[in-house]
């Protein structure tokens, strides 16, 4: 996939193998347009049917204040948002999260009767058993860091309206741009979530099927191997999915505040 717009972004980078045999994406406004939905794109023809609302610029010097707080709040934050994210990632098969270890995932799928047959409905009861708190692990942890985000945006959205001038009807413009492209982005979120929990799904079912007969913990004990293993590997893709994810809004956050920022600035 020719990745055209979006190809110095965490997304792009994280996606590129899987998308390469894809259709070229077409240019900015297009893929911007294609994320509109109906609702969205008639509530956005409607903000800018009305004209945006320019108002006067606040004074220079409060301007430059509102704007260096601005920018240490957002740059804080997101460093703060990020670092947790990371860290619980990073410990993720420590015992606080309570993720299955190989023993833990053995016993599971021993229970389930998934060790026996190893197909069927033992099979899909004893993944499901064991992969529920990894599902929940990234539904957690990726929700956290994008709430995280959600509340940044508002909370600075009253500083950029304060600076008056163009850096205001940018944050408008945007806000208004954010609503239209709600629905459909969160629609990929989704999937892109839902993509890493198959692939853990395949990744330990396949790690299932291969296992000896008899089998014991210690036959599965490399599949969570951190540097080999097949199912460790799937979830540091998912992993690096979820961290792509946020660094794709964080990066739109950051572009938001510098542009609002400098034209603040850059006002008479």
């Amino acid at each position: 996939m020719q990745l055209s717009f979006f190809r110095s972004g965490p997304l792009a980078e994280a996606l590129r193998a899987s998308l390469a045999d894809e259709p070229p994406v077409p240019d900015g406004p297009a893929v911007l347009a294609d994320l509109i939905d109906l609702r969205g794109g008639v509530e956005l023809a409607e903000r800018l049917d009305a004209g945006l609302d320019v108002p006067p610029p606040a004074p220079l010097d409060e301007r430059r204040a509102l704007a260096a707080a601005c920018r240490a709040r957002v740059a804080d934050e997101l460093a703060h948002v990020q670092g947790r994210l990371d860290e619980a990632f990073g410990q993720a098969f420590r015992p606080r999260y309570r993720l299955p270890s190989a023993r833990r995932a053995f016993e599971l799928l021993d229970q389930a009767g998934a060790l026996e047959t190893r197909k069927g409905a033992p099979l899909k009861t004893g993944l499901r058993t064991l992969l529920a708190p990894f599902h929940e692990f990234l539904e957690t942890h990726g929700k956290r860091a994008r709430f995280a985000l959600r509340a940044l945006r508002a909370e600075i959205a009253t500083p950029l309206a304060a600076m008056g001038g163009e850096a205001a009807a940018l944050a408008g413009l945007e806000a208004a741009l954010s609503v239209a492209l709600h629905a459909r982005t969160e629609a990929l979120v989704r999937r892109v979530h839902r993509a890493a929990e198959v692939a853990l799904g395949e990744a330990m079912a396949a790690a299932v099927k291969a296992l000896p007969r008899p089998a014991s913990p210690d036959d599965l004990g490399p599949t969570f191997d951190p540097d080999a293993g097949a199912f460790a590997q799937a979830f540091a893709e998912a992993r690096r999915l979820h961290r792509a994810l946020f660094l794709h809004e964080r990066r739109w956050l950051e572009g938001l505040v510098e542009a609002a920022c400098a034209a603040a600035e850059a006002a008479p």
